[in-house]
């Protein structure tokens, strides 16, 4: 009888210290510089990311942010405004790379001619004119390539939904 007493504390300590790490995502709305998060629902489980880095090219900045489960990368069109949110194109280029799964492969989705990106963003003011601060939804088809290891999403598309970031990007 004590054995199980025992057990059953011990049951109860480690099912409270589970759920409270499961809380225990913090938003820093005031991020230092090479520091920030992501956080969004991919198929239906919450996924929280931190930032990585940014690297700056000919058509804009990209954006790297990782989790347990998954990388991402993603471009914010030049247009954005803070307050005015943008639909059809306000993320010009996004990829994601799925080890869950339920998801696992290669989802893309870049805007060129023929090609939109459905999205949609919306820029807050943040804390510090650095900082980027918002909130986004998107919908990412599979790649339709192969990069070494990096097989097509299983998935016709995956959805990115209540997303909201907020990182300060060091370029």
């Amino acid at each position: 009888m004590r054995k199980c007493m025992v057990a059953l504390a011990v049951l109860m300590i480690l099912v409270s210290s589970v759920a409270a790490s499961a809380d225990s995502f913090e938003k820093e709305y005031e991020p230092e510089a090479g520091e920030g998060w992501l956080i969004c629902t991919i198929h239906h489980e919450r996924q929280e990311f931190k930032y990585k880095d940014s690297v700056k090219s000919m058509t804009g900045v990209l954006h790297h942010f990782v989790s347990e489960q998954y990388t991402l990368s993603f471009s914010l069109d030049k247009k954005i405004k803070a307050g005015e949110p943008m639909k059809l194109n306000a993320i010009n280029l996004i990829e994601i790379i799925s080890s869950e799964p339920s998801t696992a492969g290669y989802y893309a989705s870049k805007k060129s001619r023929g090609t939109d990106v459905e999205s949609e963003v919306l820029l807050m003011d943040p804390a510090q004119p650095e900082i980027l601060q918002g909130t986004f939804s998107v919908v990412v088809p599979k790649g339709d390539r192969w990069v070494g290891d990096l097989r097509p999403g299983i998935l016709d598309a995956i959805e990115l939904e209540d997303g909201e970031f907020c990182f300060y990007p060091v370029l």
